[in-house]
C-alpha cells in the first residue's frame, strides 16, 4: 500500500529489481497475445491499458524489456543467482529461487498463461509453483486496509464518474496484481 506494507506473503527475494528484470526478460508477451489471446490482443506497455490514454506508458524500443532467455541467464548469474545440481537458481544467499504464481482458477487466460511462465521460469532455473484461486480467495487474500487502499486507488484512476460493480471488481484484482508485483509477489508476472 502507500504507506509501504506489504501486500501478501511473497517471496522476499523479489525485492530485487534484479531479479524482477530477468523474469520480464524471460516472459514472451507476444506469445501470450498470439497464442492465448489468439492474436486478438496486443503487447502491453505499461500497467495501465491504453484504453486509458490519460493514464497509459507506452515504453519506447529502447525502453522496452524484451524476450530474450539468454539475456535473463546471464542477468541472474552476474547477479549472483548460481544454478544448482537440480537446474534451480539459488539467490545470494543461499535460498532456492522458488515463486508462487497466484491467479484466477476460472480464467482459461491465467490457466494458459500459467503453463507458458511457469515453463520460462524453468529455462532460467526459477521454479514456480502455480496457485489458482477464485476471485473471493483472491480478494480474501487482502486485509481490509489493503482493500480499502485499493478502492480508493480505483477513484483515483476512474475518477467521480467510477466504474461499475463489474468493472470495478476487475479493475481492483488488476491494481491487486501490479501492486503485488511491485513488492513482492509473481501474480502480475501473468494477470
Amino acid at each position: 500500500d502507500n504507506a509501504g506494507n506489504p501486500i501478501g506473503d511473497g517471496n522476499p527475494v523479489l525485492k530485487d529489481l534484479t531479479l524482477r528484470k530477468a523474469i520480464a526478460q524471460a516472459v514472451d508477451t507476444k506469445t501470450i497475445v498470439d497464442k492465448v489471446l489468439k492474436g486478438l490482443g496486443q503487447v502491453g506497455g505499461g500497467v495501465v491499458p491504453a484504453v486509458y490514454a490519460a493514464y497509459h506508458w507506452d515504453p519506447s524500443d529502447a525502453e522496452r524489456i524484451k524476450f530474450d532467455l539468454a539475456a535473463a541467464n546471464t542477468t541472474l548469474e552476474q547477479a549472483g543467482y548460481r544454478k544448482g545440481p537440480d537446474g534451480v537458481r539459488t539467490a545470494p544467499g543461499g535460498a532456492k529461487l522458488e515463486l508462487r504464481l497466484t491467479g484466477h482458477a476460472n480464467r482459461s487466460y491465467d490457466q494458459a498463461v500459467a503453463q507458458y511462465v511457469t515453463g520460462w521460469l524453468k529455462d532460467i532455473g526459477i521454479t514456480v509453483k502455480q496457485d489458482l484461486v477464485s476471485d473471493d480467495e483472491l480478494l480474501a487474500m487482502l486485509k481490509p486496509a489493503q482493500l480499502a487502499e485499493l478502492n480508493r486507488q480505483i477513484g483515483e484512476m476512474f475518477g467521480a464518474e467510477g466504474v461499475d460493480r463489474v468493472e470495478a471488481l476487475f479493475a481492483m484484482a488488476n491494481v491487486y496484481s501490479m501492486r503485488a508485483a511491485e513488492r513482492d509477489e509473481t501474480s502480475a508476472l501473468a494477470m
